[in-house]
């Protein structure tokens, strides 16, 4: 294939696409758009996330919330949340899982935000921290339901 035809056929393909697009509700635009967003966030993560459904408590500077974990990682995690946040801003969270006696607490920043919720890079973290990372991770990978 020559350069040129190359260039037609990506044209073609990238007309098709836009005018696919175009005919989509609002709501299934920007359902494509959180979509392609986390398919690109998958490829870029260099963590392996587990997923699990744990509630969390985080604080901002200024307001206290209560939501799930939609999956964790020794990198972050996603928080399920309709509230509209901030890119760099910075959260303290608590939570806990089954299997084990206490709450964690861990810091952390947004790193990525989607109208489902928020990605969150610990920050700071510790070696205790750390281990305790490593045997959530551990618990979740050996557990059926995580």
């Amino acid at each position: 294939m020559t350069e040129e035809e190359t260039y037609k056929t990506r044209k073609e393909v990238m007309d098709r696409i836009m005018e696919m697009i175009h005919e989509l509700t609002e709501k299934q635009k920007l359902d494509l758009l959180d979509y392609l967003e986390h398919t690109r966030e998958k490829r870029q993560r260099t963590a392996e996330r587990k997923q699990c459904a744990t509630t969390v408590y985080f604080a901002t500077s200024d307001r206290i919330f209560k939501s799930d974990i939609r999956d964790i990682s020794k990198a972050g995690v996603f928080i399920k949340t309709n509230y509209p946040f901030c890119v760099g801003q910075e959260l303290l969270m608590t939570f806990s899982f089954p299997g084990f006696n206490k709450s964690f607490n861990f810091s952390g920043v947004i790193v990525r935000g989607t109208k489902s919720g928020i990605g969150v890079q610990f920050t700071g973290l510790d070696n205790e921290q750390e281990q305790i990372l490593e045997e959530i991770l551990t618990y979740l990978c050996g557990s059926s339901d995580g």
